[in-house]
């Protein structure tokens, strides 16, 4: 399948980085939710799709062994000598920026008024939706 124009455009910009650059990736990840009623013809955004802002620094690009797509390695957090990375496939990144910012941004701001209660637990955390539904991140 050819790539779209977003994701050669991105590679573009991911080619362009130093690694080492802290960068800003606004990208989409997959949905969970529960207790989502379906009797509605259209879902509530918040349970189709989870936009994400990662906040690093720029590692590389490398294709994956099992089909062969690009993904953004981008270090989060260094602990000794070692990285908490994530690995971001390129066809979900929407944008790439540059930032001199220090502190990470929060995932919640995001989703604004639509929050009715985060509920943190081991490394995850849940937002009850006013919709009545619960992501999970």
């Amino acid at each position: 399948m050819p790539r779209k124009k977003n994701e050669d455009e991105i590679l573009q910009v991911l080619h362009g980085l130093q690694k080492g650059q802290q960068i800003i990736v606004t990208w989409i990840d997959a949905s969970e939710s529960r207790s989502i009623p379906l009797q509605t013809n259209v879902l509530h955004n918040d349970a189709v799709e989870t936009p994400k802002k990662t906040i690093g620094v720029f590692v590389r690009v490398q294709k994956g062994d099992a089909y062969h797509s690009p993904h953004l390695i981008i270090g989060i957090e260094k602990t000794d000598n070692t990285w908490h990375i994530n690995s971001i496939p390129v066809c979900l990144i929407k944008n790439v920026e540059v930032s001199n910012l220090k502190t990470p941004l929060s995932t919640l701001k995001q989703y604004g008024d639509n929050v009715f209660k985060i509920v943190h637990r081991r490394r995850k955390s849940t937002l009850r939706l006013k919709c009545g539904g619960i992501k999970y991140l």
